[in-house]
């Protein structure tokens, strides 16, 4: 079997071509995918094969597009300085695109102090994140804890889809963004992303409340504060 320039340019489309499909990222895929065009292309220059040429030219041209409205998107989407920070804590693996319209999915909530945000035994069909001010929560065992801003409350119902197993109280006046556990698996279907980088921070926040590695709440961000020693070995999971 003779090797010649057509032959390898073919054989590096084809392994250029199987790669891209290993890609999650859409805008990644499409790279890959024109990086494989060009190379059909090529192949068809180097062996005198017109119609490979003609045939991905508008292959490229698909990608090309897509590719640049991609890049629009992501042009277009504008964080304030909370939303980055946010963004870069809590939600690092998206990007701009993803966590925007993971944001744009929830609503901001200004909630009085010693209100009841969760209760108990009753279900509750939303998840919160505590941007500013802390919360109290109290378990069936009677423990308590605080939780501060970054801290999300409600994530063990959205993760069971039973009734909430903690009381979950605002201790002042506080800033939350809210979601409803429908809205978050209708956009966890729709974005893959989107879904992973959600399970990722839940099981986070779980496993910092069983081992009480969250820390304290009004000195730095994202820190849970305990104000009673537990009665129990019961993991404090709000809601």
């Amino acid at each position: 079997m003779d090797i010649d320039l057509g032959w390898i340019l073919l054989n590096v489309a084809y392994a250029v071509y199987l790669v891209s499909s290993g890609f999650t990222r859409m805008l990644q895929a499409r790279m890959v995918l024109l990086a494989a065009t060009f190379l059909f292309i090529a192949y068809g220059v180097a062996s005198g094969v017109h119609s490979v040429i003609w045939w991905n030219i508008p292959f490229g041209l698909m990608h090309a597009v897509q590719i640049y409205r991609l890049f629009a998107a992501r042009w277009a989407v504008d964080l304030d300085e909370e939303e980055q920070e946010i963004h870069a804590k809590l939600f690092p693996t998206l990007n701009d695109v993803d966590f925007h319209e993971l944001w744009s999915a929830g609503r901001e909530e200004l909630i009085d102090s010693h209100q009841k945000m969760i209760v108990c035994d009753e279900r509750t069909d939303r998840l919160m994140l505590v941007i500013d001010g802390e919360v109290e929560v109290t378990t069936r065992a009677g423990e308590v804890v605080r939780l501060g801003s970054l801290q999300v409350v409600g994530e063990m119902s959205l993760v069971s889809g039973e009734v909430a197993n903690a009381t979950v109280e605002s201790c002042d006046p506080i800033r939350v963004r809210t979601w409803s556990h429908r809205g978050l698996i209708e956009l966890g279907e729709r974005n893959n992303e989107i879904k992973q980088a959600g399970l990722l921070l839940i099981g986070q926040q779980l496993a910092s409340k069983v081992t009480g590695s969250s820390g304290s709440g009004t000195s730095s961000r994202g820190r849970a504060a305990r104000v009673q020693p537990p009665s129990s070995t019961q993991a404090v999971v709000a809601g």
